[in-house]
C-alpha cells in the first residue's frame, strides 16, 4: 500500500496548518510556565507532549476535514488532486486511516492530566469534526476555526493550572485573542479560493467581507495585539513579553497589510504563511526569554 496519499491527507508535506495549531499550546504553556516559575526540565516535557498533541490533532482535523469536502475539492483548482478528491484513497480507506490516527491521539493524551485530556479529546473530535460544514451552513467558519484551531492554549494552561478559575479572565482574553488572530491569517488564506467557493455554494469571511477584506482584517489584527498587551498584563509579563510578542506582531501587521492583496494568490499565500511561520515564532521566542529569565 503506497503511504505518500496518506501523508498528503494528514498535510504532512504542508507544514505551515502544523505551526498554527502547534503556536497556542506552546504560547499557552509557555505563559503557564511564567506565571508558576515552573521548573526548565518539567516546561521541556510538558512542550514535547503539547508538540505531539497538536500534531496529531492537526493530521486527523486534515482527514476530516478532506472526508468532509472529497465531493467539493475536486471542483477547487488548488484542491482537486488531494488523495480523496482524486481517488488516490477511497473513503473507508480513509475513515481507518483517521481511527488510527484517533488511537494515537488517545495515548499520547493519556499523558496529560485529566483535565488536559478531555480538553485534547474536545479539541480533537467535536471542534475539529464539526468545523468542515460550517463552510456550507454560515458566512462565518472561520469564527468556529478561531475557537477550534487555539483550544490547545486553554489545554496547555490546564496541563499545569487544572481547573482553577482564579486565571479565567486571563484566560478568555488570551482565547479572544487568538481568535481575532485566527480570524485574521485564515480570511486571506479564504481569499485563495473564494471565486471557486462562490461557484460551488461554499461560504468563509473572504466571502462575506467582500472590498472591506483588508479593513477588516486590520481590525482583528489590531483586537489581536490589543489583547495580546492586556493578557500580558495580567500574567505580569515583563519586557520581552512586550517587546517581542506584542512589539513584534505590532509592526509585522504594519509592514503586511500594507501590502496585501487580497487579488493576487501571491500575496494572500504569503501573508498566510509568514503569520505561520514568523508571526507565531516571534510571539514564542518573546514568551521563551521572559520566562527563562524568570527561572534562571
Amino acid at each position: 500500500m503506497p503511504i505518500q496519499p496518506y501523508l498528503e491527507l494528514a498535510r504532512i508535506h504542508k507544514p505551515a496548518g502544523f505551526f498554527l495549531v502547534l503556536w497556542p499550546p506552546f504560547w499557552g504553556l509557555t505563559m503557564a510556565a511564567f506565571s508558576t516559575k515552573m521548573a526548565v526540565t518539567d516546561y521541556l516535557i510538558l512542550l514535547l507532549k503539547s508538540f505531539l498533541a497538536a500534531f496529531i490533532i492537526r493530521s486527523s482535523a486534515c482527514t476530516v476535514n478532506d472526508i468532509f469536502d472529497r465531493n467539493f475539492d475536486g471542483l477547487v483548482a488548488r484542491t482537486k488532486n488531494r488523495p480523496l478528491a482524486s481517488g488516490r484513497v477511497t473513503l473507508s480507506k480513509a475513515i481507518y486511516f483517521l481511527l488510527l490516527q484517533y488511537a494515537v491521539g488517545v495515548s499520547i493524551f493519556a499523558t496529560f492530566n485529566k483535565a488536559a485530556f478531555y480538553s485534547n479529546m474536545i479539541q480533537m473530535i467535536p471542534l475539529s469534526c464539526s468545523y468542515p460544514l460550517f463552510k456550507r451552513i454560515t458566512n462565518w467558519p472561520q469564527a468556529w476555526l478561531g475557537l477550534a484551531i487555539n483550544f490547545g492554549f486553554v489545554t496547555s494552561w490546564t496541563a499545569v493550572h487544572g481547573t482553577s478559575p482564579t486565571h479565567f479572565n486571563f484566560v478568555v482574553l488570551m482565547s479572544l485573542a487568538l481568535w481575532c488572530w485566527t480570524m485574521a491569517y485564515d480570511t486571506a488564506y479564504a481569499c485563495l479560493d473564494r471565486k471557486d467557493d462562490a461557484k460551488i455554494g461554499l461560504h468563509s469571511t473572504a466571502l462575506l467581507f467582500g472590498q472591506n477584506v483588508v479593513p477588516a482584517i486590520s481590525c482583528l489584527a489590531i483586537g489581536f495585539v490589543s489583547l495580546l498587551c492586556i493578557s500580558g498584563f495580567l500574567n505580569n509579563h515583563g519586557a520581552p513579553y512586550y517587546a517581542l510578542s506584542v512589539g513584534g506582531p505590532s509592526l509585522f501587521f504594519l509592514i503586511k497589510l500594507v501590502n496585501l492583496d487580497v487579488e493576487s494568490f501571491e500575496s494572500c499565500w504569503d501573508f498566510f504563511i509568514q503569520n505561520a511561520y514568523f508571526l507565531g515564532s516571534i510571539i514564542f521566542v518573546g514568551l521563551l526569554f521572559d520566562y527563562l529569565r524568570l527561572v534562571t
